[in-house]
């Protein structure tokens, strides 16, 4: 066979190979680059699909191509001849062929570099996540649910978001991370909920937020706080002086009428006046006299930097003021649902605006230099405010704060006494242990207890309490009528003469008297029974 026909059968025989190869690598590539969109691997699955039958139909007409590229002219039975029968396929056209009956599967597909996610900002991966949580995958996956971070997916890849995390080791190193978990929340459960439920989710949601304080941001508020109370009183004082221009004035006077300098003006007096009044009367006269002394000196002027430098001190501390008191707005929930269990009496949103209240006493009067964390200071005055306000609005009928606190004691020392005897200890006898006069506390005990007058009662239910409760003086419409009654009679009587008016009185007993017969009725008056009938 010549040469020259033999170039153009392999060339055709490496060109279909090379096809061949390029479906396999290109179908592989598709496989390689699917990933969590659905819609794409839907795509990729109908290209591979189609390439893989492209190279199917040329496989299976292969076998036929081949024998006509190698059958001689006279040799053309050949070419209806099947593969199996063994006839010999000349090289380098049988090599190929046989390369190219290889299955599919047999062939590696090339390695090939998936392309680069793009990591939103502001967001880490779980690697990355749990690296600044210094904790394990396995670790980070149970406790996950219980801090429920922000998160974006991004494919099939699941991003954090870095400031809750930050939030999350503080929780944990400052030992907070016992919060339950919160329930992931779908827009149908929010329409389902009513107006104050609703409220406190956006409520929950919106101080989650906010991040905690370390102890060295908190000494640096509570200076703060401490310095702008100081300037406050001094700019009170120079309020009162002559001397200044009276739009500087006008400005101290706007500051210290706000309310939270009223606020701090007010706990720093009472500050003062609970270590000694006269040490703040002396201060206050010192310091008015040494003002006086400075505008009586014509030589000098005011020194109005000075009362900037106090006015910024001011709007310092009532930053630092809200920032302490908004950063601890979780501790006064967190306590407020631990009353709501405890009692039904107020709803948790009153809770937790008179816990409010306690904090923010708590954050004027916190005195970081003692070295404790300011909301070991604070609970005690939240919880302080937050039973104040159950005693006093928790009931329809209002006992003495004195009373609920004695009430109090005498209920741990019944308990104490009951482990102590082993036995069940009477309220008057844990009242006698501590020396409380146990009659007035029972007294107090009984108007508590409140039951409503249409209770049902009864094995069918049918009648109410007030039916079967004895009436120990008049009804109500008894009363009234015996009321009108007694002033249209006292109106009669006043329209008779002295005469007649003693003696229906004394024939009645409306003088409070027994009603008297007319035999007494005439003794009196000197008339005989007959004559004084003719009277009534």
């Amino acid at each position: 066979m010549p040469v020259a026909e033999q170039q153009p059968r392999s060339s055709l025989g490496e060109a279909l190979s090379q096809t061949l190869q390029e479906l396999r690598v290109t179908s592989a590539r598709l496989r390689t680059a699917r990933n969590g969109n659905s819609q794409q691997n839907d795509l990729i699955d109908r290209a591979t699909g189609i390439l893989d039958s492209v190279r199917g139909t040329i496989l299976r007409q292969l076998p036929h191509l081949v024998l006509n590229i190698l059958a001689a002219p006279s040799d053309v039975e050949r070419q209806h001849a099947p593969v199996s029968a063994g006839i010999p396929i000349q090289e380098p056209a049988g090599v190929i062929f046989e390369e190219l009956l290889q299955p599919t599967q047999e062939l590696e597909a090339p390695t090939l570099k998936p392309p680069p996610i793009l990591i939103p900002e502001g967001f880490v991966s779980l690697q990355e996540a749990i690296r600044i949580l210094g904790m394990s995958k396995s670790h980070w996956n149970r406790i996950r649910d219980n801090f429920n971070p922000a998160t974006v997916k991004v494919g099939a890849h699941t991003f954090y978001r870095a400031e809750d995390l930050l939030v999350i080791k503080q929780e944990r190193e400052d030992g907070k991370s016992k919060r339950k978990a919160r329930p992931t929340t779908s827009g149908n459960d929010l329409r389902e909920r009513d107006g104050d439920e609703l409220n406190g989710f956006f409520y929950d949601r919106e101080i989650n937020k906010i991040p905690l304080l370390t102890a060295k941001e908190e000494q640096q508020l509570s200076a703060q706080i401490y310095e702008a109370k100081f300037a406050l009183w001094a700019l009170r004082q120079i309020a009162t002086t002559t001397g200044f221009p009276a739009s500087l004035t006008a400005r101290v006077q706007s500051v210290i009428a706000t309310g939270e300098g009223q606020y701090l003006l007010e706990d720093f007096d009472e500050e003062i006046i609970h270590r000694s009044t006269a040490i703040k009367d002396e201060a206050d006269r010192e310091f008015n006299e040494s003002v006086v002394q400075f505008d009586a000196r014509p030589s000098v002027t005011p020194d109005q930097d000075f009362v900037e430098r106090l006015l910024e001190q001011v709007e310092s501390g009532k930053r630092a003021f809200d920032d302490l008191v908004k950063q601890n707005l979780r501790l006064v929930r967190k306590i407020a649902l631990a009353f709501e269990k405890k009692q039904r009496k107020l709803p948790i949103k009153d809770l937790i605006g008179y816990g409010n209240l306690g904090l923010m006493k708590a954050a004027v009067r916190f005195d970081w230099k003692k070295g404790y964390r300011f909301s070991t200071y604070a609970t005690g005055w939240i919880k302080q405010h937050i039973a104040r306000a159950i005693m006093d609005f928790g009931s329809n009928i209002r006992i003495p704060v004195h009373l609920v606190e004695v009430i109090h004691k005498v209920s741990t020392a019944q308990e104490r006494l009951i482990q102590e005897q082993g036995r069940m200890v009477s309220f008057e006898e844990a009242a006698r242990d501590i020396g409380v006069d146990s009659d007035s506390l029972l007294s107090g005990l009984g108007a508590t207890n409140i039951i409503s007058l249409n209770l049902p009662v009864g094995e069918d239910e049918e009648s109410e309490l007030a039916d079967i409760l004895p009436v120990n003086g008049a009804v109500v419409e008894e009363e009234m009528d015996s009321i009108l009654l007694q002033k249209d009679v006292t109106d009669v009587l006043l329209s008779l003469t002295e005469r007649e008016r003693r003696i229906l009185q004394m024939r009645f007993g409306l003088n409070g008297e027994r009603p008297k017969t007319l035999e007494e009725i005439g003794v009196p008056f000197g008339l005989t029974r007959e004559r004084i009938r003719h009277f009534i």
